[in-house]
């Protein structure tokens, strides 16, 4: 799509599903995706062996593209940098803030947006004993869910929210209880078609992302290649790391700023986890218990039990 085009494809009814790569697939909300970003989001996630995901801003630096759609350069400029890297080792510090991946030049309405993850502290610990996510047929929600704080955008332009997950490395992992780590069992398995999960309230303007805690919570995981329900597929004993981003979203008669793109991608290095079916690592289980307001019957029994 060129110019202005792609905006009419947002401007449909909202239902709460994911979206998928396949047959032009609606978002979370009801908008429709071009096939274009399909297309080219399937291809980037058969890539192995790609760069890290964090790069620097450049001012100066320029966007060759002159059309095109938000989330279509979004596909272009950050899905391709999935990489087959080994996983990171835990690390004792990271920011609470983190700055957009991309090495391009921004969209005035996103160039001064700012993310800080929630429950950060809490997020260390369980990135410090290896993070895992249960995933389902059904589809499970994230413990924790992923949560983050908005600054820096324009109070009365539109944006939209999305969340996607991308490999952390080509390999997948089995549990070794008797050294209680991770250890490479071989390739990854085929990645399955990229979706977006869309946060509900998308679109919606600036003031409203900046004045509340912007929550993922209805975010679903699934391991089920199959799942109609618009649910993150994933596979098991896999690594990945979410991504937020935030896209603006130009309004009635307005141009997009040749030469920028109009979203922003944040990484928070700590959310990373590894998808498996049953928890692994005792610890993890234990930090779960303890942590989620919904395992009161759990801290309730004997932990010797859990």
């Amino acid at each position: 799509m060129e110019g202005q085009e792609w905006r009419g494809e947002w401007q449909q009814p909202r239902q709460n599903d994911g979206v998928s790569a396949s047959q032009c697939p609606r978002s979370s909300s009801g908008f429709i995706l071009s096939q274009s970003l399909v297309e080219r989001l399937g291809r980037d996630h058969e890539q192995p062996g790609l760069p890290t995901l964090h790069h620097p801003i450049r001012d100066n630096s320029t966007c060759e593209r002159s059309t095109y759609s938000p989330l279509q350069a979004l596909s272009e400029s950050t899905c391709r940098d999935h990489g087959a890297q080994p996983a990171p080792p835990p690390q004792p510090t990271l920011p609470r803030v983190q700055s957009s991946s991309q090495n391009v030049t921004l969209h005035p309405a996103v160039s001064r947006c700012t993310a800080t993850l929630e429950l950060a502290a809490l997020w260390r610990s369980f990135h410090e004993l290896g993070t895992e996510m249960i995933v389902t047929k059904a589809g499970r929600r994230m413990f924790p869910a992923l949560q983050a704080r908005l600054g820096g955008l324009l109070p009365n332009a539109q944006y939209l929210l999305l969340v996607d997950f991308v490999p952390l490395d080509d390999k997948r992992y089995r549990y070794a209880f008797h050294s209680s780590s991770w250890v490479v069992a071989g390739k990854a398995d085929p990645i399955s078609p990229p979706r977006f999960h869309l946060h509900p309230d998308s679109p919606a303007p600036g003031s409203h992302w900046m004045r509340q805690l912007v929550s993922f919570d209805k975010l679903k995981l699934t391991n089920n290649q199959l799942d109609d329900n618009g649910h993150i597929i994933l596979n098991s004993m896999h690594r990945y790391q979410p991504r937020l981003h935030v896209v603006y979203l130009p309004g009635e008669g307005q141009a997009a700023t040749p030469g920028t793109v109009p979203y922003r991608t944040f990484v928070f290095p700590e959310t990373g986890f590894t998808a498996v079916t049953a928890y692994q690592n005792h610890r993890i289980t234990q930090l779960k218990i303890a942590s989620n307001p919904f395992a009161k019957g759990f801290r309730d029994c004997d932990p010797d039990d859990w």
